[in-house]
């Protein structure tokens, strides 16, 4: 479905606004919490209010597609399509905060009227123009535009006209503020007109065209575009213009930079980032305690914050991929690896500026770690997967041994314990390299596939890292090799969830990697317990009754018994359902219930064999999440089609809608910890 593949799903925990929590002997309302990508949320079951209790860690904003503002309380909002909120953006440091969630799966499109003080949104998705709360972020739709991909909004607020720039037809349209319907005034003359923004003292209509990068003028009589000149970002694609400054703002979809763009040339300038998406190398300063890293996307120095894992830009490297980091205390000297240019450089930590020592000699180096206790500068040849020693005078490198991997893409040495240690991307391990052979030792999985920076932290005495894929900031345990995100949930699908209520224990299930984790309901960071070893595990329940915890493999039609100590999958049987992507187990029943999403069926689950019996048909074509809550003795579910919290008699086999969730949710548990 559609909507399945534009937002990652959200996981529900979820009890009916009845119940209550009476372990202490008072009445305490259970909280509803979900997860969206990177963050667990804490959600009010009266009203659906919903709190984040993760911070945006490392990724931040990544899918910002649309710019609006308001030039009464001079705020510039924007959409997020992998979050799927409304946000409000800093015009001096380009952060983003999220307001709340729009509803709608692919808001691409905001323009603000000042006249009337509303924020309107258009949603490919849908097709359908939208007002916008700017308080809240909830969306509420107008009509049909009549139109399959209006991209770009704008308003004149001397015309009261809004304007609409249409993909899918490459014509520029005026809009109905009232019906939502389109009606067009011409062609445009480009073919991916994706930004609109109007600058009423000029009477200018501006666009930006993402097929050639360039800021055009658009004629608001017959719809003409002429271009002013190259904006030198590739992923242009909101607008917003601000009257009070007279400032034409951007965003670069490709950089997740925040611009200011010049009216006469076309010409972005960046001053800030809605997110990060590729921070490689990591080394840590140990007299200081600060971390750096590398972003590859934009060629610059950063440092992280250990707290909140929010990057902070220190400036440009001058280089365009230097992936590994390594810093000596001895000298106050931070090194860099240049995979491009293959030369090992020196980095100034004030400026970011990186300076050539002198050629690796090798065409793989992609991480770098120093020894200050015997004052050796160790690096990974990817190329041939060897352990060297590298010359911090000259650069040169030369082989200790093969480490029998070329994918240990992150180094770092402990310097108390003597140990250097290697992320291989490869096997998604940790491992403990011999700087004697270069051999490598399994330390144990990490849980996140694409770890590229590794660092000894000596102020918390562990490791710390960053993951490309999930763009998390990670601690990492040197005993296990488990990764833990901070500041952010660190999975972008956590498609099932379970709860164990006597160790107090959330669970959730990562489809992206494959691998059980723990959830934290107090940080909303979760930790790898392992991997599952099948590829679509959807749903989880727990039977606390014999302490098994189930999961339902969508990709082999499977159930499972999962290890809670290993994350280890076990299959039962075949279900014999195509879809079953959620599961909920009924220990007064002794029943474990599932929903195939192919057939809208309810089913009950044979836990002996894994075969399913069909219960009843649901009129919900996609519920993909299922809980049963014992206090309340109610088996409910979540549909990511409709966003409906629903309740289903397993009597009558009728599912009645309780209301909306607002977010796309996938799984749902009995409550948070």
């Amino acid at each position: 479905m559609l909507s399945k593949r534009i937002l990652a799903p959200l996981t529900l925990l979820v009890a009916c606004a009845s119940c209550t929590d009476s372990d202490d002997g008072a009445s305490q309302p259970v909280l509803l919490a979900g997860s969206s990508p990177h963050n667990l949320l804490q959600i009010r079951p009266s009203d659906g209010l919903s709190t984040s209790r993760s911070d945006l860690g490392l990724g931040g904003f990544v899918t910002v597609r649309a710019l609006a503002h308001d030039p009464v309380t001079d705020t510039l909002f924007a959409t997020d399509l992998n979050t799927g909120q409304l946000l409000t953006i800093d015009t001096t440091t380009g952060v983003g905060s999220a307001v709340g969630p729009l509803g709608f799966p692919n808001v691409e499109g905001l323009a603000f009227d000042a006249n009337s003080a509303t924020l309107y949104g258009t949603d490919i998705s849908t097709n359908e123009l939208l007002t916008i709360d700017t308080t809240s972020g909830l969306a509420t739709a107008v009509g049909a535009l009549g139109f399959t991909e209006v991209t770009g909004l704008a308003y004149d607020p001397d015309t009261d006209t809004l304007y609409g720039s249409d993909e899918a037809s490459d014509q520029l349209l005026t809009i109905n503020t009232s019906t939502g319907a389109g009606t067009a005034v011409g062609a445009l003359g480009l073919d991916d007109i994706s930004g609109l923004a109007y600058d009423p003292a000029l009477d200018v209509l501006y666009g930006s065209d993402d097929d050639t990068d360039e800021v055009v003028v658009i004629n608001t009589g017959t719809g003409a575009a002429g271009s002013i000149g190259a904006s030198g970002h590739a992923g242009l694609l909101g607008l917003a213009w601000d009257s009070g400054t007279d400032t034409l703002f951007g965003a670069d979809d490709a950089t997740d930079l925040v611009l200011t763009v010049d009216t006469t040339t076309g010409a972005g300038t960046a001053f800030g980032s809605f997110g990060w998406e590729d921070l490689r190398g990591m080394a840590v300063d140990t007299d200081t305690g600060t971390i750096y890293a590398t972003d590859n996307t934009n060629a610059r120095l950063v440092t992280i914050d250990r707290t909140t894992g929010w990057p902070t830009v220190i400036g440009d490297l001058g280089y365009a991929s230097v992936e590994g980091l390594a810093y000596d205390p001895d000298t106050d000297t931070l090194f860099g690896a240049d995979d491009a240019t293959d030369a090992l450089l020196t980095i100034n930590t004030t400026t970011g500026a990186g300076t050539a020592i002198g050629p690796l000699g090798f065409t793989g180096v992609r991480s770098l770690a120093y020894d200050p206790n015997s004052d050796t500068l160790y690096a990974c040849d990817t190329t041939t997967g060897d352990l060297l020693t590298v010359n911090p005078g000259t650069g040169a490198g030369s082989i200790i041994g093969g480490t029998g991997s070329t994918g240990i893409l992150g180094l770092a040495y402990d310097a108390l314990t003597d140990t250097l240690y290697g992320s291989d991307a490869t096997s998604d391990e940790l491992v403990s390299l011999n700087t004697t052979t270069g051999a490598a030792t399994t330390v144990g999985v990490l849980g996140f596939g694409e770890v590229e920076g590794l660092a000894w932290d000596a102020t918390s005495g562990e490791l710390v890292g960053s993951d490309c894929a999930v763009e998390a900031f990670l601690s990492v345990n040197r005993t296990s090799g488990a990764g833990t995100a901070v500041g952010s949930l660190g999975f972008a699908e956590i498609a099932g969830m379970a709860y164990d209520p006597a160790s107090d224990t959330l669970w959730g299930s990562d489809v992206v990697g494959d691998t059980l984790v723990e959830i934290d309901g107090t940080t909303g960071s979760a930790t790898v317990i392992g991997a599952t070893g099948f590829s679509r595990v959807q749903g989880l329940a727990y039977d606390p009754e014999s302490d098994v915890l189930y999961g339902c493999d969508t990709l082999t039609d499977q159930l499972l018994t999962i290890d809670t100590t290993t994350g280890a999958g076990t299959a039962v049987g075949a279900i014999g359902f195509g879809d079953v992507e959620g599961l909920a187990y009924d220990r007064q029943a002794d029943l474990l219930y599932g929903f195939d999403t192919a057939s809208d069926t309810l089913i009950t689950i044979d836990t002996t064999t894994g075969a399913g019996t069909a219960s009843s048909v649901l009129a919900f074509g996609d519920i993909e999440g299922l809980c049963w809550e014992p206090r309340s003795g109610t088996l409910f579910g979540t549909d990511t089609g409709t966003r409906e919290l629903v309740e289903i008699d397993t009597t009558g086999g009728i599912a009645s809608a309780l209301g909306s969730t607002v977010w796309q949710v996938a799984g749902l548990a009995p409550r948070i910890p």
